[in-house]
């Protein structure tokens, strides 16, 4: 099918396969070095520019276009939603809605979904941009201040009242599917006042689903760890019927598919550092095939190994 012509993304990843949202075509909007938060936690790693200011970003006609040429090559077949995310915070992009109205206009049988740390919620306009997603994921760490500041690093403009204001104001907008995301950092926020607060949260904000995550692959600051089985638990049980555990060990259960060369290795990692095994699952390179173009990316600076967990897990470095 297609032109022939060799498949380049540049702001497309994936398609990702996992348990939560199927076979997800990745949208990056935002580059990783620009977030409003500089979360403890964050995969990505250090964030450069720490901004709560909407901008264009990537621009609209070559993401449209990627599609285009994607669709053209593999078929609709390939992918089962579209999933708007960044390697910063995606709700920065000032055409975010413009976005989706044109993957609903274009590709009306694929559904969008939106993963956001939920920082500019308080702002009518990313809401509005917002209600026209299928599924909105947005992220609440803590309810209580002192911990949203140790946990996530706000832009100094940005107040977690107004947050969660804007949050429940969205749940009155919104018809659609919200799965509030709840990361838990071992002694930052996850004591019983940290439980109490968020539990006053949730039943303002309302959402469909809640999803307790923790720690898993290599963190931003190095003391950042996971919580315990027991904490995930109690916190499960005091939020009810509708929370649900989504943290699990890094596992090829979840797939990307990426060229199988150095290309698609560092596009990989450029996204979230992954060990051998979740490589060479994603690309469908033997570790044989993988570890020499692993050693010939360290070598040339292009990747750094770093040890979590005894895990070897390798990540892009920023250029």
């Amino acid at each position: 099918m297609g032109c022939g012509c060799p498949l380049t993304m540049k702001y497309l990843f994936g398609p990702v396969s996992s348990r939560r949202l199927g076979r997800s075509l990745g949208i990056d909007l935002v580059p990783g070095k620009i977030c409003s938060f500089d979360c403890i936690y964050c995969e990505v790693g250090a964030k450069n520019a720490i901004s709560a200011k909407r901008a264009t970003y990537a621009p609209i006609a070559a993401i449209i276009a990627e599609i285009e040429q994607l669709v053209r090559q593999r078929g609709l077949d390939h992918f089962d939603l579209f999933t708007i995310t960044a390697s910063g915070e995606p709700t920065l992009h000032a055409g975010l809605g413009g976005l989706i109205a044109e993957l609903k206009q274009r590709w009306p049988a694929k559904p969008v979904a939106i993963l956001t740390n939920s920082s500019l919620f308080a702002e009518a306009a990313v809401r509005r941009a917002c209600l026209q997603a299928d599924i909105v994921i947005p992220s609440l760490d803590s309810a209580r201040e002192a911990s949203f500041q140790q946990v996530d690093r706000p832009h100094p403009s940005l107040r977690l009242d107004g947050i969660i204001a804007g949050l429940e104001e969205f749940r009155r907008e919104y018809p659609g599917q919200i799965w509030l995301e709840v990361l838990l950092v071992a002694e930052v926020n996850d004591s019983e006042a940290d439980l109490d607060a968020l539990e006053q949260a949730v039943r303002r904000i309302e959402p469909d689903r809640i999803q307790l995550n923790t720690v898993v692959r290599p963190p931003r600051q190095a003391d950042a760890r996971p919580v315990d089985e027991n904490t995930l638990h109690r916190f499960r049980q005091r939020l009810g019927s509708r929370a649900e555990i989504i943290a699990t060990p890094p596992s090829i259960e979840e797939k990307t598919f990426h060229d199988s060369n150095e290309h698609g290795i560092v596009a990989l990692l450029s996204r979230r550092p992954c060990p051998l095994e979740e490589i060479c699952a994603a690309t469908g390179l033997s570790p044989e095939r993988a570890t020499p173009m692993l050693e010939h990316l360290l070598q040339t600076g292009r990747i750094t190994a770093i040890c979590h967990n005894s895990i070897t897990y390798y990540r892009a470095n920023r250029t």
